[in-house]
């Protein structure tokens, strides 16, 4: 089978989150033997910086006013791809998304309906006629467009159509007026197509012309269906419950590795816990924090908005300095969280350090020094940290939402009894709630008998994309 991903973000290439991240492991995950897949990407600067290999393979004159070709290539770790270069289009630097400010780059609406249309021609072979597809895997709202000009072909026979939503909060709404813009039929513009609340929903009609949707864990697939969590998709995705599915996200274990990984200062295992310990002292003393092994050290990666909880996570702070503990921010997100992360490790030298922007390096580094790691999000449609954070030996402490519930086993008394929990849940999404998870993990770090049981519990589990991977490739096949 030759599958087409259609993607805005592919790891190594370019990367704002974790479609990134699943985008570039998953296709590695399959057989290549039966599984044959390219990443059509968008030629942003960072992606023609690190593509390699490259061979134009087709151009065209005219795609949403100037001039637009495709080049084949590799990524540093064997993807193959296609980018549409198109520098009227795609010529930003920073984030894909939004400006400097955090508003939505102006033009995006004609940015990812280009780049939709030229996945659809691309996947039928009308820009480059030795490229043909059996599937069409397309990622988020960036890519929804593709199936519409697809549907829009007309064709007897095309390719199978497969949508998986990263998060449903991103639904790709712009004015009704840029409709015409899109060069679709008319008809497309109604309620049981494209039209959502008098908007164009980029995101819809990648549901509604899809053969298949899938979310990134099971839970998240059911809460997307309700009209609770469904974000105002709940009816149509109920509607179409039959096709909507979840399939759990892994993680590359080959880079997230604290056996083997080159970026930590000392390598540590399941089997041999010391070197974590290691990691936890010049992690201390990189984010300025005291260094000491014997205060808790917590932990936050992520992108800084309200839907990961993290204005709790402010208010906390005190109670868990006040415990001896101490925490590292790693991530960037809201003005306001940033700037009150930033005056926190302002005013709580050596108990709070901050660091606001993304940093792989660092993030490894993180991951691998700290204690625990929190994530008490108000919904979670996966989420990637807690994978990590348990392959380092991290414990999470997560909400009972979307793949955290999924993938991360609360470690309360049967759990342990049984041998198999991995992190703490919170009950709730409050502060108290937060506050008495806290406490939990203040609680199990002065066992360290059981905290390295957990840490090892979580160590052990199979994170990797075996078992995501031959889910998606029995979803090809059908």
């Amino acid at each position: 089978m030759n599958i087409l991903f259609v993607s805005s973000e592919c790891y190594p290439l370019i990367k704002t989150g974790g479609l990134a991240d699943v985008v570039g492991a998953l296709p590695l995950a399959f057989d290549p033997s039966i599984t044959n897949t390219t990443v059509f990407l968008p030629g942003f600067p960072d992606v023609l910086k690190n593509i390699k290999n490259t061979q134009k393979i087709a151009e065209f004159t005219d795609l949403a006013g100037g001039k637009s070709s495709l080049v084949k290539g590799t990524s540093s770790t064997g993807l193959n791809v296609i980018v549409m270069i198109a520098p009227h289009l795609f010529d930003l630097e920073g984030n894909p998304y939004v400006d400097m400010q955090g508003h939505d780059r102006a033009g995006n609406h004609i940015r990812y309906a280009a780049f939709s249309k030229a996945a659809s021609d691309l996947s039928i072979g009308k820009l480059a006629d030795l490229y043909t597809f059996d599937c069409v895997h397309a990622h988020d709202w960036q890519a929804g467009l593709t199936f519409a000009y697809l549907e829009a072909e007309n064709l007897p026979k095309g390719p199978k159509r497969i949508l998986t939503i990263h998060n449903l909060a991103f639904q790709g709404l712009f004015p009704k007026e840029i409709f015409a813009q899109l060069r679709l039929p008319s008809s497309m513009f109604s309620s049981n197509q494209l039209e959502y609340w008098g908007q164009v929903s980029y995101l819809k009609a990648g549901v509604v012309f899809s053969d298949h949707v899938t979310t990134v864990s099971p839970t998240y697939a059911a809460e997307i269906k309700t009209e609770e969590l469904g974000m105002g998709f709940g009816g149509l995705l109920n509607a179409i419950k039959d096709r909507v599915s979840g399939i759990t996200n892994g993680i590359d274990q080959g880079i997230w590795d604290p056996e083997s990984d080159p970026q930590i200062t000392a390598s540590y295992s399941a089997q041999s816990l010391a070197g974590k310990a290691l990691c936890k002292k010049a992690l201390q003393e990189k984010m300025g924090l005291t260094r000491s092994v014997k205060k808790p050290l917590f932990c936050v990666i992520s992108r800084l908005t309200t839907q990961k909880g993290l204005d709790l996570v402010l208010k906390a702070i005190p109670h868990l300095l006040k415990n001896g503990a101490q925490i590292a921010i790693l991530g960037s997100g809201d003005h306001d969280l940033e700037h009150r992360y930033l005056e926190a490790a302002d005013k709580y030298k050596g108990s709070v350090s901050t660091y606001i922007g993304y940093n792989e390096v660092l993030a490894h580094q993180v991951q691998a020094g700290a204690d625990f790691i929190l994530i008490p999000s108000r919904f979670e449609p996966c989420g990637l940290t807690q994978l990590c954070a348990m392959r380092y030996g991290t414990i999470p402490v997560v909400t009972r939402v979307g793949g955290l519930n999924d993938t991360v086993i609360d470690c309360n008394e049967s759990a342990l009894k049984l041998g198999l929990g991995t992190g703490i849940h919170l009950n709730d999404v409050t502060e108290n709630a937060l506050i008495e998870s806290l406490d939990r993990s203040l609680g199990l770090f002065h066992s360290k008998k059981l905290t390295n049981k957990i840490r090892k519990n979580g160590m052990k589990q199979d994170l990797s994309w075996k078992s995501p991977a031959q889910a998606y490739n029995d979803l090809y096949s059908l």
